[in-house]
């Protein structure tokens, strides 16, 4: 395993609904540093043509993605970004994050060639497939069917294309992790 000190990013990849988010949020708490949501880069309705979409992980606006953030974050400079905002599918207004010593990207496809430039350290969530169904259910019954249908499968294609997993630098397991915490005394619930 290549050592985090070696790496000024830290990205973090795995399956919906396996704790990517939480993981994101509380090392960008803890680093004080900035966490970027490859959610946040889902491509505008004017770009999803079936060729693209049928790419893996051809659902993420990776040249919009390198051009406000590994660009500038390359380049020491401080990163010009708009976020894209599935409700109502357009830009949010520019964001500027200054210059930071870490920087933190998480989500699905944030392991993606495309983005290999910013030599990141490379966490894996996992999650075995019983317990993401129930995480989904819990947290998104009225777009679990889009989950199940759509998410996962473009996903799972994308993970398998790439060996996402496989060329990870660490992979966590989300119930190995929830036991811990757990044991320690640190979780009531899941």
């Amino acid at each position: 395993m290549q050592s985090l000190r070696e790496h000024r990013v830290i990205s973090i990849d795995g399956p919906c609904a396996s704790g990517k988010t939480t993981i994101g949020k509380l090392l960008s708490s803890f680093l004080e540093c900035p966490c970027i949501h490859m959610d946040d880069y889902f491509l505008q309705a004017h770009q999803r043509t079936t060729q693209r979409l049928e790419e893996p992980g051809g659902n993420i606006d990776y040249e919009r993605f390198h051009q406000e953030i590994n660009e500038a974050w390359n380049q020491k400079q401080p990163i010009h970004m708009r976020s894209y905002d599935c409700s109502s599918q357009k830009l949010r207004k520019e964001v500027i994050l200054e210059e930071s010593p870490i920087l933190i990207i998480e989500g699905s496809y944030a392991h993606h060639p495309f983005l290999d430039d910013m030599d990141a350290f490379k966490i894996f969530m996992d999650i075995d497939p019983a317990s993401q169904i129930e995480r989904l259910q819990k947290r998104s019954l009225d777009r679990f069917d889009d989950f199940v249908q759509k998410w996962i499968p473009m996903e799972t294609k994308y993970f398998e294309a790439f060996s996402i997993k496989e060329k990870s630098d660490y992979v966590f397991s989300r119930q190995s992790i929830v036991q811990k915490f757990h044991k320690a005394g640190y979780l009531d619930c899941e």
